[in-house]
């Protein structure tokens, strides 16, 4: 299942800091999340700005150093990177992964740190796997801001297909994809918005 390629199958591999620092200098960015979670970013600068940025979005059980290797792409353009790592991912704090939903909320914010840095950046999101599936609820959150294009990279529309199809014989137990139980989860993730 492509939606969870960075999370299953060896396709990703994760980059050193230095293979991105060559195309522009770096400085780790924070921001705190409606729920009180120190989440962590690297902010690569080039020296030819256009005030276009992008944010990398890792997959699932993954960081931001797999999506590292795009640095180079975007940097050479003129872009300002910023790789993330989502929620309980690398540098970032937390427990638990929502599968977009919480993530997406916390993209909205990472929007808003960059608006603060530059009033009329131009923001792309570009997220793989699990990354553009939360891009995809980012773009369509009302508090994210100044984002003009996404590159959704192996995304998944539908998460519950998504453990449906990998639930038998998989990490996933039969009973976890029971009607009930399934649906008891996903409620509760729904309701979790972290802008209570």
């Amino acid at each position: 299942l492509s939606g969870f390629c960075g999370g299953i199958f060896p396709c990703v591999q994760e980059a050193d800091i230095a293979d991105a620092t060559g195309y522009a200098s770096s400085e780790t960015l924070t921001i705190t999340s409606a729920d009180n979670l120190q989440l962590s970013g690297t902010h690569f600068a080039p020296e030819n700005s256009t005030g276009n940025w992008v944010i990398l979005v890792c997959g699932y059980g993954r960081t931001k150093r797999t999506m590292y290797p795009f640095v180079e792409t975007y940097a050479s353009q003129g872009y300002d990177v910023l790789a993330i790592d989502p929620r309980a991912m690398g540098d970032s704090e937390g427990e638990y992964v929502t599968m977009g939903v919480a993530e997406s909320h916390d993209l909205a914010l990472w929007t808003q740190k960059i608006a603060e840095i530059d009033s009329s950046a131009k923001i792309v999101l570009h997220g793989f796997s699990d990354g553009a599936a939360t891009i995809m609820l980012a773009a369509a959150d009302s508090d994210t801001t100044n984002v003009t294009r996404i590159v959704e990279d192996c995304g998944y529309t539908e998460i519950r297909t998504v453990f449906e199809t990998l639930g038998a014989g998989s990490f996933l137990s039969d009973t976890f994809t029971s009607s009930a139980v399934f649906d008891t989860f996903f409620d509760k993730i729904g309701r979790a918005s972290c802008r209570e």
